[in-house]
């Protein structure tokens, strides 16, 4: 990602985020968010007790209800993701001075451009 110095207006590249805009980049978050989610349904059916239960005609129903709402939680979870990632950039890049000004000043991570 690009950060930019606050108060002379030195722009460097660094970290390991992308430095364009890119789908691929959130499909990766997707996934990984899917696979977390994956992980905590498991994790909390192993100490569920019985088998699972039929809800008969109104599976047909809570489907779409459910694939709709699945969705929407799989891009806030990517959303939350990539906040995360790029917070935790962001920390380790500001205690760096900056090679002009020496301030530590400096802006949150953005991109330029989409990447096609």
């Amino acid at each position: 990602m690009y950060y930019k110095c606050r108060c002379c207006d030195h722009e460097e590249t660094r970290g390991c985020l992308p430095t364009a805009t890119c789908g691929l980049y959130f499909l990766f978050l997707m996934g990984l968010t899917v696979a977390i989610g994956i992980f905590i349904v498991q994790m909390l059916r192993s100490d569920a007790p019985g088998p699972p239960h039929d809800l008969g005609w109104w599976d047909l129903v809570l489907f779409p209800v459910a694939m709709f709402a699945g969705l929407i939680l799989v891009l806030i979870g990517a959303m939350l993701l990539n906040f995360t990632f790029e917070l935790i950039e962001y920390l380790a890049f500001s205690l760096r001075r900056c090679p002009r000004c020496r301030s530590r000043k400096w802006s949150w991570g953005y991109t330029r451009g989409f990447g096609l």
